[in-house]
């Protein structure tokens, strides 16, 4: 019997994606010669000693929203939902009385690609329509996915973005509509934590656009209090701070790394390195 159970929406969806930082701390457990599996359905009687829920999805279906009453451990077991709505404090309505830039993103995280992913990958139909689709069709993805888009002003927001349940708006947190643009990020596992001030030369903070980044040893109370509500052992938190206060703008529970971050930013690989052990330690049953 495998010591830990992973459990993932789709295992074909996982194995394929390398970004997964998960998939980095797991080699760890092959070469402390602890055993897992990946899995994409829930048995009650054949769970292994440890389990972690890995769903790459908002909210978590319900065949495993019951999975943590089986194992004495199971990593965000009980991380149903990150939907924005919970948590953020920077959304804005049409008629509010705000001046400045606003940004339209998805209620979804990651722009409901996550979700798109399962559904296109559910059958061999859907893959085969969907492949064609994407290649014949401009814009196919981003009809169901729209990207991310900063607007000068709440007047300049299409007029159909207010009646797309897909989607939000919110202040645009950097203040400002050019680079460079300072954005904060919690990482976490367990006690093993890593918070960082990142500068980046792009509007959406792309990871390949980094400049610099610095260690930061204080987790503001705000994003201390998103993690709690969600109840996320694992996972990573971006946020600004504007005049002391902090605000969450993305929380995500399967989180994902550029190969660049990976291996050149020493506090990613330093955190890592100690993610890595401490999963060691989970599956061991020792912390």
């Amino acid at each position: 019997m495998p010591r830990l159970d992973v459990y993932v929406e789709r295992r074909s969806n996982f194995l394929r994606i390398a970004a997964y930082k998960l998939k980095y701390m797991l080699r760890g457990l092959s070469r402390a010669n602890l055993s897992y599996r990946v899995l994409d359905r829930f048995s009650p009687n054949d769970a292994a000693e440890r389990g972690f829920l890995h769903v790459d999805l908002t909210e978590v279906p319900k065949a495993f929203q019951a999975i943590h009453h089986y194992y004495p451990a199971c990593v965000n077991g009980r991380a149903a939902t990150i939907s924005r709505l919970l948590y953020s404090r920077a959304r804005l309505g049409p008629a509010d009385p705000y001046v400045g830039p606003v940004i339209v993103k998805t209620i979804l995280n990651y722009r409901g690609l996550p979700e798109l992913r399962l559904h296109r990958t559910s059958n061999i139909v859907r893959r085969c329509v969907h492949a064609l689709r994407k290649r014949t069709t401009p814009g196919y993805e981003a009809r169901f996915c729209p990207v991310y888009r900063v607007y000068p002003s709440l007047s300049a927001v299409p007029a159909g973005v207010w009646t797309d349940p897909r989607l939000m708006v919110e202040r645009f947190l950097a203040g400002r509509l050019e680079p460079p643009i300072v954005k904060y990020r919690f990482e976490f596992f367990y006690d093993v934590e890593l918070n960082m001030r990142s500068t980046y030369d792009s509007l959406l903070c792309d990871p390949k656009t980094l400049i610099r980044t610095e260690h930061v040893t204080d987790v503001p109370p705000e994003v201390a209090a998103v993690r709690s509500a969600l109840h996320l052992d694992y996972g990573a938190i971006d946020y600004f701070v504007l005049g002391g206060d902090a605000f969450v703008i993305d929380a995500n529970k399967t989180v994902t790394e550029t190969p660049f971050w990976m291996t050149e930013v020493r506090p990613m690989v330093h955190y890592m390195e100690l993610a890595g052990e401490r999963l060691i330690e989970f599956v061991r049953g020792s912390k």
